[in-house]
């Protein structure tokens, strides 16, 4: 059961070659969008947290040009992204354009998914939110669980929690967690903050087991990929429109808390010419804990390189 949860509400390889159409033209060198973008479109948000991925950028008012990222997502659609998910960066709610935005996804065909706070959920029109496939709260405590409107939520759009451990002296979370998830049937994904050390990350995950469901750790095969073709699995758009090759380059020891000024592949204006010009290869990114998915990056890799006498499996 614990594996199924896993499986269910974390990405992995087990859901990438469900795209084998998709990783077959990466192969053959057609031109393809990322299966599934990230989107954040604002940097502002109501909290600081510890852990947060832009943690270190200042947080400047400007977002997301709803023109242009329509652009983007016909761009997106025409070259076969499946899927788009609104997160941070900052708080995705904030987004003045968030309602017209998800509208204009949806009526494309492209799968909706979303990573919040909560906090502005019940401001969000019910029939917004039914447009996604699954909702993710970020968690900073036991008392913000429990002021998250989880039943504004649509019946039929799936939703989970994820909280994330910022440091030993709040490791006791876990357990307020656990008792209320086990009360509420909330299926909660804890992590440790990133970077950190595999001692760590060990520590939170045996806490975690000794917890059991609904609670279940997001655990990240460590080390360097063997190569890194993310731009065309699961790339990134920031609220400045500048397309990413991953969502998660400012996790990394290299970009703690930022992302590197020369890390956007292009603007999003320019993305179809982009996809056109850079057929798929390797980015050469060497992470040293790739954090978007040394599994997928691996993979990917070894389909490029091949396999002698592949019929005999």
């Amino acid at each position: 059961m614990a594996k199924a949860i896993h499986q269910q509400y974390s990405p992995g390889v087990h859901k990438l070659i469900q795209h084998l159409g998709h990783l077959d033209a990466m192969v053959r060198g057609e031109i393809v969008a990322p299966i599934h973008v990230s989107v954040w479109p604002t940097i502002l948000c109501q909290f600081k947290c510890a852990y947060c991925c832009c943690r270190n950028i200042p947080q400047k008012e400007g977002e997301l040009g709803i023109k242009e990222f329509k652009s983007a997502v016909d761009v997106l659609a025409k070259y076969g992204t499946k899927a788009l998910e609104f997160s941070g960066g900052g708080e995705p709610l904030l987004w003045k354009h968030f309602n017209e935005a998800v509208e204009y996804v949806h009526a494309r065909g492209i799968k909706l998914s979303l990573i919040t706070n909560g906090v502005a959920l019940p401001a969000i029109p019910k029939k917004t939110l039914s447009r996604f496939s699954w909702i993710r709260v970020s968690l900073q405590s036991l008392a913000h669980a429990k002021s998250i409107d989880f039943k504004h939520i649509p019946a039929g759009t799936r939703f989970s929690a994820s909280y994330i451990v910022p440091s030993k002296k709040e490791l006791e979370r876990i357990h307020q967690l656990a008792v209320f998830a086990k009360e509420t049937g909330l299926i909660i994904r804890v992590a440790v903050q990133r970077p950190s050390t595999r001692a760590w990350e060990k520590a939170v995950e045996a806490e975690v087991a000794a917890h059991g469901e609904p609670l279940f750790f997001s655990k990240k095969k460590p080390g360097a990929p063997l190569g890194c073709y993310m731009a065309w699995i699961r790339a990134a758009i920031d609220w400045r429109g500048n397309f990413l090759p991953c969502p998660s380059m400012q996790l990394n020891h290299e970009s703690e808390g930022v992302i590197p000024e020369d890390f956007g592949l292009c603007h999003i204006s320019g993305l179809e010419k982009w996809l056109t010009d850079n057929r798929p290869h390797d980015l050469g990114y060497r992470c040293k804990f790739c954090n978007c998915g040394k599994e997928h990056n691996d993979f990917v890799y070894n389909l490029f390189k091949g396999v002698d006498d592949a019929e005999f499996v």
